[in-house]
């Protein structure tokens, strides 16, 4: 029988009831310590399991080396767990690339947990930040229009005169009192402006025609 240390936060294995466990255990779990004393004496142990090549004795050390080489950077957890499947699937001696897969595969849930966790947390912040700036855009936007003219009475009053080309003759809709003068307001009968005036409707045959037939009835 195998005894090794596993190393655990809250429960036998950091995966288990991995939503319930807080974001720093997590971390802590993924960032906990390498054991080098406690991976050398797994490698000793599952290597015997195994057939063990006519290697002289320093050979063998080197080989065993390799194996806290490949694996210094993990935690001592997810080493354990690594060796644990070995031992349940493997037929013949593992190599440090192939426990430092099973590591891998180990820490896996860890980091997709912590991925979506963070993920979660950045799309929360990024909806909260919106939701902080839209009633200064709002608020921003109504304050442009209003400098501008555009007050909510004044898109009423443009419904009513789309054609009109300044405030003064969209304020008339509202206000008779506001309404420009007519252009011939103060104009003289002779001047340039009211002679083309006649001229044009004279030339206008709707117009003489509604001239004659005016005088006819009278």
């Amino acid at each position: 029988m195998t005894v090794h240390n596993q190393t655990a936060l809250s429960t036998s294995s950091p995966t288990n009831s991995l939503a319930a466990q807080s974001v720093s255990t997590v971390q802590t779990a993924i960032l906990s310590p390498f054991n080098e004393g406690a991976t050398l004496k797994r490698v000793n142990a599952v290597l015997a399991n195994y057939y063990d090549p006519d290697f002289d004795a320093e050979t063998k050390a080197l080989a065993r080396g390799e194996f806290l080489t490949a694996l210094e950077s993990f935690p001592d957890w997810a080493v354990q767990q690594a060796f644990d499947t070995w031992v349940k699937t493997g037929t013949r001696r593992p190599s440090p690339g192939e426990i430092v897969i099973l590591v891998g595969r180990a820490m896996k849930p860890l980091t997709d947990e912590l991925a979506r966790r963070e993920k979660v947390a950045a799309q929360k912040a990024e909806y909260e930040a919106e939701q902080a700036r839209e009633p200064r855009c709002k608020e921003m936007a109504e304050r442009i229009m209003q400098t501008n003219g555009f007050t909510a009475k004044r898109f009423h009053d443009i419904k009513k005169r789309p054609m009109a080309k300044t405030w003064d003759e969209v304020d008339a809709v509202s206000d008779p009192q506001a309404a420009p003068p007519h252009w011939s307001i103060g104009k003289s009968d002779d001047s340039p402006e009211m002679v083309a005036l006649r001229l044009a409707r004279a030339a206008n045959p709707l117009m003489t025609a509604s001239a004659r037939k005016a005088g006819g009835a009278a």
